[in-house]
């Protein structure tokens, strides 16, 4: 029998209605104290993507001593990757960090993905800020022609104003 831990503490905080209408306040307030649109409106989230995700289980006969798992070298290399969409229902390019220094040779990337290389895949303030310059501000100021904007990266409120 095969058998793997769960996560536990998936139970929500005693005042996590309290949380939930406070956070919804904040951003009725932010939006009515800057007159903001839906598309000045923008919620971004990192995910992972792993390029070669072997199993930590293997299928073998009974009372084998050793068992071979042929992987292609890359074990747990992962792209990270920011998707981002506007209250308004459009999305924005998707910035992917490629753990890599330098360019990969004859890659053409999709029309709406930013690639970035570095060593490691983290977001980090770099990369932030990065993805404002690449990604957020060119949108608002070719779509909204305004810098006033509530941003949500990695699920903290933040308004923005340039």
């Amino acid at each position: 029998c095969l058998e793997e831990f769960t996560t536990t503490g998936r139970d929500l905080p005693t005042d996590a209605i309290n949380r939930i209408y406070e956070f919804f306040n904040n951003i009725s307030n932010l939006i009515s104290t800057y007159d903001l649109t839906d598309a000045q409106i923008l919620n971004m989230d990192e995910s992972a993507i792993y390029l070669d995700t072997p199993s930590s289980y293997t299928y073998s006969p009974k009372g084998a001593k050793r068992v071979k798992s042929n992987t292609c070298g890359s074990e747990r290399t992962r792209l990270s990757t920011a998707f981002t969409g506007c209250a308004d229902g459009s999305k924005l390019p998707i910035l992917t960090i490629i753990p890599r220094k330098t360019e990969m040779p004859g890659f053409e990337p999709p029309q709406n993905v930013i690639p970035i290389y570095k060593t490691s895949s983290t977001f980090d303030d770099e990369v932030i800020l990065t993805y404002i310059n690449r990604v957020v501000l060119p949108r608002q100021q070719r779509h909204v022609g305004s810098w006033e904007t509530i941003f949500q990266p990695f699920g903290h409120l933040l308004h923005l104003s340039f």
